[in-house]
């Protein structure tokens, strides 16, 4: 069984632990064949994750948009220009708007997720994006 990495940046104790909790019991199929289960690591300010993502190569980035510091989509600008393994990112927000969007759209986001969002929801979402990533091999 293959094991995705898993970034999580966001300032909420409660959406990082709950993402964790949720896809650490996790085990979903990509390309109708393959099981895979994640390594989730959490990670509070952009700058922490910003860190993480230059010595790790995680597969997908779930990254709030208001953090304390750099903001997401500074961390998403940092993602796309950086000489680091890109993830696919995921937006995760609670106050969604056109500019937010269209910022983290030019900047390579593959989706987003409004808080609050359902375990299925993520779920869901996270397997979109491995299956992406599956078919660029």
């Amino acid at each position: 069984m293959r094991k995705a990495k898993i970034i999580v940046i966001d300032d909420e104790l409660g959406i990082r632990e709950g993402i964790k909790r949720v896809l650490s019991r996790t085990v979903v199929q990509i390309l109708g064949s393959e099981d895979v289960s994640f390594d989730v690591s959490v990670f509070e300010t952009g700058e922490e994750g910003v860190k993480a993502l230059s010595v790790n190569d995680f597969d997908v980035c779930l990254l709030d948009n208001k953090l304390p510091g750099i903001c997401g989509t500074e961390v998403l600008e940092f993602i796309k220009t950086a000489d680091i393994h890109k993830p696919l990112t995921i937006m995760i927000t609670a106050f969604p708007s056109v500019e937010t969007a269209d910022i983290a759209m030019k900047n390579g986001a593959f989706g987003f997720l409004g808080k609050p969002f359902k375990p299925d929801e993520l779920k869901e979402i996270v397997q979109k994006a491995l299956n992406k990533i599956m078919e660029k091999k």
